[in-house]
């Protein structure tokens, strides 16, 4: 189970940390592990996406997550930093982003999406991770348009446009 929750992230233990290291506990985020002990932390991965668009970075108070090796970030505060209208249908679960006579549309847990009125297919669905709509950004940035370039070694996101 949950043991706590960190900058959004829900952490659980996990038992199968080696039992001959000194550590009094073992969390894991789903995307990587960290073992505490005696005032030390071992084993941790960067975990923490970070996002720029041409060079700035954006803070978000849900922060973006790698699932399945895809970067969902939360959608508002993305696309309405870009100067997109994000709209949001409660009863459909569907939100619709528009920017420069584009428009995209998509639904929770539904890898079908709407470009330009042409079905395209996601290879992971948009999901709600803290009450936030979180989105894959290559896919949605690429259809409207934006440059998406990954360093690995920094955990960094950078849209140009």
């Amino acid at each position: 189970g949950m043991l706590y929750s960190y900058n959004g992230i829900d952490w659980t233990a996990d038992e199968s940390f080696p039992k001959d290291k000194v550590i009094n506990k073992l969390y894991w985020n789903r995307d990587y592990y960290v073992g505490v002990g005696d005032d030390v932390v071992v084993g941790a991965q960067r975990s923490i996406v970070r996002v720029e668009i041409n060079g700035q970075e954006l803070t978000f108070d849900t922060p973006p997550r790698m699932i399945s090796d895809r970067t969902f970030v939360p959608i508002r505060a993305l696309f309405e930093e870009m100067g997109a209208e994000v709209n949001w249908d409660e009863e459909t679960k569907t939100a619709t982003v528009t920017q420069n006579d584009q428009t995209i549309t998509f639904q929770m847990d539904n890898t079908a999406a709407t470009v330009n009125g042409e079905e395209k297919e996601m290879d992971v669905p948009a999901r709600m991770i803290n009450d936030r709509i979180m989105i894959p950004l290559r896919f949605l940035s690429e259809n409207l348009g934006y440059q998406v370039d990954w360093d690995d070694e920094n955990y960094l996101v950078s849209i140009t446009y």
